[in-house]
C-alpha cells in the first residue's frame, strides 16, 4: 500500500487484494531469486547474475511502513513474475 500512496497516487488508486493458496506462494518462493547479491546464497557474484537472469521470480525486500506512514522494523517482501511463473499464476 505504502508503494502506491495508500492508493492515491496517479494511477495506482486501485489496488488489488489477492488470495493465494500456501503450496502456491511456497512454489513461486522457492523459485525465488534475490535482486540483489546475497553472499551467503550464492558462491559468487557470477552465479547470482547468472541465475537472475535465468530466473522468473525476482525476490526484493523493501522497507514496510506503518498506515501513518512510518518505516517498521520489518522488511516487505515483493514478487516480481515473469514467464512461465506468471502465466501460471493468472491461470491457476
Amino acid at each position: 500500500m505504502y508503494r502506491s500512496g495508500w492508493g492515491t497516487e496517479n494511477g495506482q488508486e486501485v489496488v488489488l487484494a489477492i488470495w493465494i493458496k500456501r503450496s502456491a506462494f511456497d512454489e513461486i518462493l522457492a523459485a525465488a531469486v534475490h535482486s540483489s547479491y546475497v553472499p551467503e546464497l550464492y558462491p559468487n557474484k557470477s552465479e547470482w547474475q547468472r541465475a537472475l537472469k535465468q530466473s522468473q521470480v525476482r525476490l526484493q525486500w523493501d522497507p514496510d511502513h506503518h498506515l501513518s506512514g512510518t518505516k517498521l522494523e520489518r522488511r516487505a517482501i515483493q514478487l516480481g513474475l515473469r514467464g512461465q511463473v506468471l502465466v501460471a499464476y493468472a491461470k491457476d
